[in-house]
């Protein structure tokens, strides 16, 4: 399942992150003409986070939210800090909205319905439980809030102890990944959770 890979948790600069993810759903959003915007401000704290899962997460959000789009409309990813310090990581679309009852199914992986709306949500489940099971897998959660009409967030929260706060001149990104295995492990992350070739490996990955 979804905790199969191993994981290699680092810092992400949340702004790029939904800049990779993006580039995989644009190319359904610009046939279905919808705009995709990354509100996402550049200056967020970093995310001490696995990267495949955070853009895993994101793809099939932001794919579920281009699909409920109609044309001319507008999927956003947009973040910030709760008042407890979690980071909330929003995709929001003004699509068609998602019925109540429906709603209550999403995260069933697969499910019968006779009313063409349902049928439609089809296919989305498996997709959001798996976003689900890596949000659960980083301390986090996920929830979708819908209005019929209005359109649906979705909202992935990261736990406070995963957001880095840097002093304004931090250090440039070589220095990066013992600060990163040090607040990870403040974090209440094992230390033991790392690979120990992570290092090199992140330096190598972020060159």
């Amino acid at each position: 399942g979804a905790g199969q890979h191993k994981r290699n948790p680092e810092r992400l600069v949340l702004a790029s992150v939904v800049d990779d993810s993006l580039r995989f759903v644009r190319g359904r959003a610009e046939e279905g003409g919808i705009s995709l915007v990354n509100a996402v401000a550049r200056d967020m704290p970093t995310l001490f986070a696995d990267a495949r899962a955070v853009r895993q997460v994101l793809i099939n959000l932001a794919g579920n939210a281009v699909k409920f789009t109609p044309q001319g409309g507008t999927v956003s990813v947009t973040a910030w800090l709760d008042d407890g310090g979690d980071c909330v990581l929003a995709i929001v679309d003004n699509g068609t909205g998602i019925p109540r009852e429906t709603l209550a199914r999403l995260f069933q992986p697969f499910q019968q319905g006779d009313n063409t709306l349902t049928r439609r949500h089809e296919g989305t489940g498996l997709g959001l439980t798996i976003s689900r099971e890596l949000m659960a897998l980083h301390g986090g959660s996920l929830t979708i809030e819908s209005e019929v009409g209005q359109g649906t967030r979705a909202l992935a929260r990261f736990p406070a102890g995963r957001v880095i706060h840097l002093g304004r001149g931090s250090r440039d990104d070589a220095d990066t990944s013992a600060d990163a295995a040090s607040v990870g492990a403040e974090a209440g992350e094992a230390t033991g959770g790392l690979p120990t070739d992570s290092p090199d490996d992140r330096l190598r990955r972020t060159g």
